[in-house]
């Protein structure tokens, strides 16, 4: 319970809660360029991509209870830096060397939670793992807004600071030597990670979760900024971002619920098109509860992507190498290029076209699964 719900959910609210703290420091601090926001996300996601990468090469190697204990020491520092700097360059090195430090902890959870399972246990773990970290993002966005809003920014660094410390005592205490053990594949998974079709859904899995993090780019760290020159307030920025989780934990379950949803091509196409919908939401209307609309449409669709990018990622391991590095690596290249695009695309048309940017790149990205799906078909012909 703790190995895999708490301490996954302490981390995952630090994170949420600081993604929402960050860019509205930054405006706090008089930045009012979009790139800037955007170039701080950037920053963060240019470590973290790489580095991810490098765990599941490196996967056989690695002492995850020594990473994760890393993990747990160094963050407090990067918190306290957070609250002490007041200026743009020194946050945003804190954001790159946060990049760095969650490298080494996402990777290791996804991988150990799904060592040694068939692909019905591998849903049932990864879904606890998933609904762990999604209502995690959920509370500490929604907390993030309120304690803005009533005390400030510096309240909810100290307080994350505070979790930070507890997050030491858990893992300390409860990460054990099994995370060190070898990777052990069951036969199940052989002969499931063998099969043609298993490839071709992780290839597309891949790419949907590429672009569906292209577009939290924007939410997560130039969304703020839109918000605030239009008036909105942290408090509901913040619970606009919990809505987002929400739908995103709903999904969660459901997908735990039924697994009709794997190796279908035709979920996949479904879900991409909700987030083309979110946004075309946000660029129409500037009201806040067709933004809550539109948020909750993004979250399904985030929520189903993320799930089955892992999924497929999961069931690809071999004993060699891990997959769940590759998939937070891709998913944070997505993330990477939309901020700077994004930020880009603002400074040039304002927020919505950094939406627009968003919904072409989807469209563009079910096009390219279309045509991989067509060729997967004719070899199979053939």
């Amino acid at each position: 319970m703790i190995n895999i719900f708490i301490i996954p959910f302490i981390y995952a609210f630090i994170g949420a809660s600081l993604f929402i703290a960050i860019p509205l420091r930054i405006i706090d601090l008089g930045v009012s360029n979009p790139f800037i926001l955007g170039l701080a996300g950037g920053v963060f996601s240019i470590f973290y991509a790489p580095l991810c990468i490098l765990h599941s090469l490196l996967s056989n190697r690695i002492n995850k209870r020594t990473a994760i204990l890393s993990v747990s020491i160094i963050y407090p520092f990067i918190i306290l830096g957070f609250l002490l700097f007041n200026n743009i360059p020194t946050i945003i090195m804190l954001c790159g060397l946060m990049g760095i430090v969650l490298s080494m902890f996402w990777p290791t959870y996804q991988s150990h939670i799904t060592i040694g399972l068939d692909s019905a246990q591998t849903t049932h773990s990864l879904q606890k793992f998933n609904v762990a970290w999604g209502s995690a993002v959920v509370i500490g966005c929604f907390m993030g807004g309120v304690i803005i809003s009533f005390m400030n920014i510096k309240m909810l660094f100290t307080i994350n600071l505070i979790l930070s410390f507890i997050g030491i005592y858990l893992v300390t205490g409860h990460i054990h030597n099994k995370l060190t053990d070898p990777i052990v594949e069951c036969a199940a998974q052989n002969k499931q990670s063998d099969q043609p079709r298993s490839k071709f859904f992780l290839i597309l899995a891949w790419m949907g979760v590429f672009a569906v993090f292209f577009s939290m780019g924007v939410i997560v760290w130039l969304f703020p900024k839109f918000a605030v020159d239009a008036g909105v307030s942290p408090l509901i920025i913040g619970s606009l971002r919990a809505v987002l989780g929400i739908f995103q934990v709903v999904i969660f379950f459901i997908l735990r619920l039924n697994h009709k949803w794997q190796y279908s091509f035709s979920h996949l196409f479904f879900y991409e098109l909700i987030l083309v919908f979110g946004f075309i939401t946000l660029i129409l209307s500037s009201n806040v509860m067709w933004w809550i609309l539109a948020f909750s449409l993004i979250g399904v669709s985030v929520g189903f992507l993320y799930s089955s990018s892992l999924f497929y990622s999961a069931q690809a391991r071999s004993a060699k190498r891990e997959k769940t590095g590759f998939h937070e690596a891709v998913l944070t290249s997505g993330t990477l290029l939309g901020t700077l695009l994004g930020g880009i695309m603002a400074k040039i048309f304002s927020g919505s076209g950094a939406y627009s940017m968003c919904i072409v790149f989807m469209i563009i990205c079910i096009i390219i699964q279309f045509v991989v799906r067509f060729r997967h078909k004719i070899r199979r012909i053939l």
